[in-house]
């Protein structure tokens, strides 16, 4: 059971518009096609933030409520509301700025992973022969995939969830991983 594959090709800078959703996601890989190059699926994912940045959010989590707290029970409502939105915007928006974006391409011929940004304009390109694609493995949990492209130049760990951009989201990167190499991933 295949993704839905739509076939307009990307026209111009007004991508940069629109919101990412599955037909825009299309849109981003089909932009890099070659002549007569066929598409054949197609798959959002996140790189996540460092763990060391991780623990540095959750780590502060506890001193912020307990000044909230604090400030709450001696009737200093704002200032704990303060010190909690502050703590979750600040949190929010470093874990964002050290997010990337990707869109995970399989072709007839290659394997493509195309970093884009906000404006959904590309960043970076990396493409793979099909004939000389890097070892992935699969880790596979209720609602996400994760695939781990271990290319020796410089490993990838992307985040796929179900229903990140489509419904099928997960569903096409399983395809994508086992399609590229169905002898060589790794499943729990």
């Amino acid at each position: 059971m295949g993704c839905s594959i739509n076939r307009e090709v990307l026209h111009g800078a007004t991508m940069a518009k629109l919101l990412l959703n599955e037909r825009n996601l299309h849109r981003i890989v089909q932009g890099q096609l070659q002549a007569g190059e066929v598409l054949k699926n197609c798959a959002f994912g996140i790189t996540m933030p460092p763990m060391w940045l991780q623990i540095i959010f959750a780590g502060t989590l506890l001193p912020c409520g307990f000044f909230a707290f604090t400030a709450f029970r001696n009737r200093q409502y704002g200032s704990a509301l303060i010190v909690l939105i502050l703590w979750l915007v600040i949190g929010v928006a470093m874990m964002v700025a050290f997010r990337k974006s990707y869109a995970v391409g399989l072709t007839d011929r290659r394997l493509l992973l195309l970093q884009f940004g906000v404006g959904l304009d590309l960043r970076s390109m990396r493409q793979f022969d099909l004939s000389n694609t890097p070892r992935v493995d699969i880790n596979e949990s209720v609602a996400k995939v994760v695939i781990t492209f271990c290319d020796p130049s410089a490993p990838i760990e992307l985040h796929f969830n179900d229903h990140a951009i489509f419904d099928r989201n997960g569903e096409c990167a399983r395809a994508i991983a086992c399609s590229i190499a169905p002898n060589r991933h790794g499943s729990p």
